[in-house]
């Protein structure tokens, strides 16, 4: 709750627990324009979106965290929360997981030795 800015540089894999963590906290979150991040950070919605190589986006991202710190202005910081609120909390994932085994999607073996 004390950091102006997460920046996440990930470009490889799924989506990442520190990612959610941070939005979950309400930092902003600065993240690389990439699949993985684009799932769970809207540009503008609930964070920022960078190419995570644009040394100039970095920074100028980094600028408007700290101006999101200044009182009154923290709908992204909100948006951020409510989104892992309603997305990835523990009721959510049990939610997903029980579609996906009861609809059929995967074998119940699987769903059953988990």
């Amino acid at each position: 709750n004390n950091s102006y800015l997460y920046f996440h540089g990930h470009s490889v894999g799924g989506t990442n627990p520190s990612l959610l963590e941070a939005m979950a906290s309400g930092c902003f979150v600065l993240g690389s324009r990439t699949a993985p991040v684009e799932e769970v950070l809207l540009d503008g919605v609930n964070g920022g979106l960078v190419d995570g190589f644009d040394i100039g986006g970095i920074a100028a991202g980094a600028l408007k965290a700290i101006e999101l710190r200044l009182p009154g202005d923290s709908s992204l910081r909100r948006e951020a929360i409510r989104t892992i609120r309603e997305g990835f909390s523990v009721r959510a994932g049990l939610a997903a997981f029980d579609h996906v085994c009861f609809e059929g999607l995967v074998p119940m073996e699987i769903c059953n030795a988990a």
